[in-house]
C-alpha cells in the first residue's frame, strides 16, 4: 500500500472509521435554516477534531417526524463526511459508565 501512496503523492491514510453529518435545509416545520452556516461549522469542527472533512452537494432527502403525527419533511440535505482513526470514539476512561 505504501507504494500506492508514493505513486499518488499521498500522505498516510486519515483513518478507517467514518463520521457523517447530514445538514438539513429546513427545520421540522419546513422553514429554511442557514444550511451554509451549519455546513461551515461542521467542516471547521471536523477539521479540528479529525484533521479534515468534505461536504458533498445537497441531495434530496426525507424523514418522518413522529412527533408531528408521522408528517414527512422533505429537504435538500448536505452531507459532511470525515474519516477518523479507528477507535477514536471508544470510551478511553477507566471506570466510565455508558
Amino acid at each position: 500500500m505504501s507504494d500506492l501512496h508514493a505513486a499518488l503523492g499521498a500522505g498516510p491514510p486519515a483513518g478507517v472509521d467514518q463520521v457523517t453529518l447530514f445538514v438539513p435545509s429546513v427545520d421540522r416545520e419546513g422553514s429554511p435554516i442557514d444550511q451554509a452556516y451549519w455546513t461551515e461549522q461542521a467542516l471547521a469542527t471536523f477539521g479540528q477534531l479529525f484533521r479534515g472533512a468534505t461536504a458533498f452537494p445537497p441531495g434530496r432527502g426525507v424523514w418522518r417526524d413522529d412527533q408531528r403525527g408521522g408528517a414527512l419533511v422533505y429537504d435538500e440535505t448536505q452531507m459532511v463526511l470525515s474519516y477518523v482513526e479507528s477507535g477514536v470514539f471508544d470510551d478511553q476512561e477507566e471506570g466510565a459508565s455508558a
